[in-house]
């Protein structure tokens, strides 16, 4: 499985969100599922410098009309933190303050000023808007998708046919693996192993 992993800023991310480059795949992908809480406590992270998950993307590169090749991602991990960041830049909701207890802070940072509490992006200082703007978020591209999960499931211990009864549901493959929980873990430790390596 190539695996390649690149930094990409978030503004860069949203655009592509936005432009329809970054795309979900229906069969294994959920819509929008976080509260509105959980968008701002995610702004309000990068904001506070902690660390962000990487998103996990599938590339599919494909000819394009006038014969040249085009290249876009399906999103395999990070949609939501995606479609979080995108709305926040569209102005759809602001940040809470950090005495607001939806947003999980240690009560020792509650004290701390956050210039940037119930401030939609648009209200932002520009200083905090080129912060948030040019912030590095983490992208892996994946070129072979059904290898990572063969590969899973080959050092899991699951046999194939305990995969196979996961998939002969309804849904996909992919979200028949979202939902049977072990078998997702060990699939993106599998990702991050070889992203380390």
């Amino acid at each position: 499985m190539d695996c390649t992993q690149e930094k990409f800023e978030i503004k860069r991310l949203v655009s592509a969100w936005n432009s329809g480059s970054l795309k979900t795949n229906q069969e294994y992908q959920r819509g929008a599922s976080w509260k509105p809480w959980q968008m701002q406590g995610l702004v309000d992270s990068i904001f506070r410098r902690y660390p962000i998950p990487p998103l996990f993307l599938h590339e599919i590169t494909e000819p394009g009309l006038k014969g040249q090749t085009q290249t876009r991602y399906e999103i395999v991990d990070g949609q939501q933190r995606i479609r979080s960041l995108a709305e926040y830049f569209g102005d759809k909701f602001p940040l809470l303050d950090a005495h607001d207890k939806r947003l999980r802070l240690p009560n020792s940072l509650r004290s701390n000023p956050a210039q940037w509490a119930k401030k939609r992006y648009s209200e932002l200082e520009q200083l905090l808007k080129n912060y948030l703007d040019s912030a590095q978020a983490f992208k892996a591209a994946l070129q072979t998708t059904t290898k990572i999960v063969e590969e899973a499931i080959r050092h899991s211990g699951h046999s194939r046919r305990s995969f196979e009864k996961l998939t002969s549901s309804r849904c996909s493959w992919w979200s028949a693996i979202s939902r049977a929980q072990p078998l997702s873990n060990l699939i993106r430790r599998s990702l991050r192993q070889r992203q380390n390596n």
